[in-house]
């Protein structure tokens, strides 16, 4: 005969036992001993067909509770989402589930942090990224490409120390950069310095570039390697912005308005400046030009016979070796300044622009 306190006692124990059946049934272990997740009560209600199988997806991975699968058909999903394919049925729907779960949850932080640095990415291209007309300058320094003309993922803007606004295409910047000291890169518009944040910023955009998967071309291609380009103009712009770059003043128009008798008396002179005038050792030339020869496979005799673009092709050659050949930057330095020296002598704007370079190789009467 039982008691009160023994029917306490045994509706004590079932509901003891019926919590522990609860926890059981919601937290189990693999076959290696560990905790699953907690997968939730669903009644499985739909047998799937075993000539066709949907591949559950992780956007519904409590759904994929509800279907009846065979052993086979596990091993398929398994096989698609690269996983093991060993274990009971039990096994394998533990660790579909499981995989499905997590990358849910997975994709949520994805999202979030690709959202993020999508936002951090549209900052970083300046003041200017939908606004061309606040920039004081209206075309990019090296392309000579108008600002307006520039994809948006391939403009960069920064307001300099002097509050005005400029705008580049991030691979003329890139390049600029490239070719000078962290601490010593100087805006080509002012000569001013760029601030640690804007370089910082620029590092920053191009890193976040590569995170998104933008396609932002980064390298050109060099004037040297491509002679026969048919735009002079843009290889001329380009290498008398390196002699700037390198700590001098030039002006494109310089080489670009001589003509073709001018042009033969220009590398006459810098052949006669290379060759005694200028009196260099052979260590000094093989520092500016690590041949050492800078006048390799041109022959001084045969210029008359060249025509007009023969001899602006020419001309360049001589002053990239110059300017690109030398072992270091004060080489390179003294390299442009005899290009600088010898189109002094043929160009009167140049000899008025740098009369000490002028008055230092011209021959006395």
């Amino acid at each position: 005969m039982l008691t009160g306190d023994d029917n306490n006692t045994k509706d004590d124990n079932n509901t003891k036992d019926d919590n522990n059946t609860k926890d059981d049934n919601n937290t189990k272990e693999d076959n290696n001993g560990e905790n699953i997740i907690k997968k939730p009560r669903i009644k499985r209600v739909k047998k799937i067909n075993n000539d066709i199988i949907v591949i559950p997806t992780c956007d519904n991975y409590n759904a994929f509770l509800s279907n009846k699968f065979t052993s086979l058909q596990l091993k398929q999903i398994c096989k698609h989402y690269r996983l093991n394919v060993t274990g009971t049925k039990q096994v394998l729907t533990n660790v579909i589930y499981k995989h499905l779960y997590l990358s849910f949850h997975a994709n949520i932080i994805q999202n979030f942090w690709r959202k993020y640095y999508t936002k951090r990415f549209a900052r970083l291209h300046g003041p200017a990224q939908f606004k061309r007309n606040l920039c004081v300058n209206e075309t990019d320094f090296f392309t000579m490409d108008d600002l307006k003309s520039i994809p948006y993922t391939h403009f960069f803007s920064f307001k300099d120390s002097d509050n005005m606004i400029y705008g580049f295409d991030i691979m003329s910047l890139y390049n600029l950069i490239e070719k000078q000291d962290d601490n010593n890169v100087l805006n080509p518009y002012t000569r001013n310095p760029l601030g640690r944040h804007i370089l910082k910023d620029f590092k920053s955009l191009l890193f976040l570039s590569k995170l998104l998967n933008e396609d932002i071309p980064l390298i050109m291609n060099e004037p040297e390697e491509n002679k026969n380009m048919d735009n002079l103009e843009h290889r001329v712009i380009a290498l008398f912005h390196e002699i700037d770059m390198l700590g001098n003043y030039t002006n494109p128009l310089w080489f670009l308005e001589l003509q073709r008798h001018q042009l033969i008396v220009y590398m006459r002179e810098l052949y006669d400046i290379w060759t005694y005038r200028a009196q260099l050792s052979d260590q000094i030339k093989n520092e500016i030009c690590q041949s050492g020869n800078l006048f390799q496979n041109i022959h001084i005799i045969d210029l008359p016979i060249l025509n007009l673009r023969e001899l602006q092709d020419t001309s360049l050659t001589l002053i990239e070796r110059l300017i690109r050949n030398g072992i270091n930057q004060n080489s390179r330095y003294l390299g442009s300044t005899y290009a600088l020296c010898a189109l002094t002598l043929v160009n009167s704007s140049a000899a008025q622009a740098l009369p000490w370079l002028y008055e230092s190789v011209v021959m006395p009467f």
